[in-house]
C-alpha cells in the first residue's frame, strides 16, 4: 500500500504532558483527525516517552484509544475519505505511586504514519439493507436439526445398498 502525503493529513502530533499529577489520578485529551486524502487510510501509530514519571517501578501509563464513530464498517482500522475520527489519550499515575514522583514531569507524544486502506466499504449494503448477511453465528437448533437429518439419511442409504448388495447374491 502506498503511503499517504503528509500534507493530506490534518494532523498535529497529539501529545500530553504530565507536571503535576498524584497518585491514583489521572488527565485525558481528545485529540482530531480527519482524513482530507480521496481514499481511505489506516494509521499506524507509534507512542514516544519522555520524562521521569515513565521510569521507576510504578510508572506513568498512558491509554491510546481511537474512537470508531466514522471507521469503515467492514474495516475498523481504516478511516473513509472525509471522515473525522478522535483520538484520546489518558494519562495515569498508578495509586500505589510513592513519593519520590512528586515534582517530577513526562510526555507522551503519538507519531503515525498513513497508507491506503486495503478494505474500506462506506455503503450499507450487505449489513443487514438489502442483501444477505452471511458468516453470522448459526442457530443451534437448526444446527442439529439439518446434522441429524443428514446422518439419518445417511443411515438409510447405507442401509438401503447392504440391503441391495445381499439381494444380489
Amino acid at each position: 500500500m502506498p503511503a499517504v502525503a503528509p500534507s493530506n493529513l490534518d494532523w498535529i502530533p497529539p501529545s500530553i504532558t504530565v507536571t503535576d499529577l498524584k497518585p491514583g489520578d489521572s488527565i485525558t485529551t481528545t485529540f482530531s483527525l480527519h482524513n482530507t486524502n480521496p481514499v481511505p487510510i489506516e494509521l499506524r501509530a507509534v507512542e514516544f516517552r519522555d520524562g521521569d514519571l515513565f521510569a521507576g517501578p510504578t510508572p506513568l501509563t498512558v491509554d491510546i484509544t481511537l474512537s470508531m464513530d466514522d471507521t469503515c464498517p467492514l474495516n475498523q482500522d481504516a478511516i473513509p475519505p472525509g471522515a473525522t475520527v478522535n483520538l484520546t489519550m489518558t494519562a495515569a499515575l498508578p495509586a500505589e505511586a510513592g513519593n519520590e514522583y512528586q515534582g517530577l514531569e513526562g510526555t507522551a507524544t503519538v507519531a503515525a504514519t498513513a497508507t491506503e486502506a486495503s478494505v474500506c466499504e462506506t455503503s450499507s449494503a450487505g449489513l443487514g439493507h438489502g442483501l444477505a448477511s452471511t458468516g453470522g453465528a448459526a442457530d443451534p437448533t437448526i444446527t442439529v436439526l439439518v446434522a441429524g437429518t443428514l446422518i439419518a439419511a445417511g443411515v438409510m442409504l447405507a442401509r438401503r445398498a447392504r440391503k441391495r448388495g445381499r439381494q444380489a447374491q
